[in-house]
């Protein structure tokens, strides 16, 4: 995976989800044992991250795991745009979340209005619902599908219209 420590700021380590691969995911409450392979020979103290698109700051040892959020698709049931301002100070790093709330109703009329609904297929309906309820709707269809489709022929579009009446 990609990962940027810039020579001026040794202490500081960027990756989208771990130094291991891109999608490795860091919550609260993922278990501390697990962090050490997601970061193996990483000496950085403050290590900046997104991918799972939940804003925290976390503490691991002598580190600080940072996660950024996410502008266009928060998942944390919080329909607002989330970013970090990150400010050198004497000791380390001043974190500073932010989350600023976006008009829902404009951005699911743009899916209808734009024609990517019709464009994109089946699945942009889906994606439309995470944008809607910042919340994980993707995970949950695909384990609805494939129990769906394990027991009888089901077609895609159908299948999201079951999971969208569901929930």
């Amino acid at each position: 995976p990609k990962t940027i420590q810039l020579p001026d700021f040794p202490n500081l380590l960027i990756v989208h989800a771990s130094a291991r691969n891109d999608i490795d995911t860091i919550l609260g409450y993922t278990p501390t044992d697990e962090l050490p392979g997601m970061f193996p020979d990483v000496s950085a103290k403050w290590i900046v991250r997104g991918h799972n698109h939940v804003c925290m700051s976390r503490f691991w040892e002598e580190r600080v795991i940072i996660t950024a959020g996410a502008i266009c698709l928060p998942l944390d049931g919080r329909t607002t745009a989330q970013f970090l301002v990150f400010g050198q100070v004497q000791d380390g790093w001043r974190v500073q979340h932010h989350a600023v709330p976006y008009d829902v109703d404009s951005a699911v009329t743009r899916f209808k209005e734009s024609g990517y609904l019709d464009a994109a297929g089946p699945m942009a309906r889906i994606y439309m619902r995470e944008v809607a309820t910042a919340s994980y709707t993707l995970i949950s269809f695909i384990q609805k599908y494939q129990s769906w489709e394990d027991r009888d022929e089901i077609s895609l579009n159908d299948a999201v219209d079951r999971f969208l009446m569901m929930y």
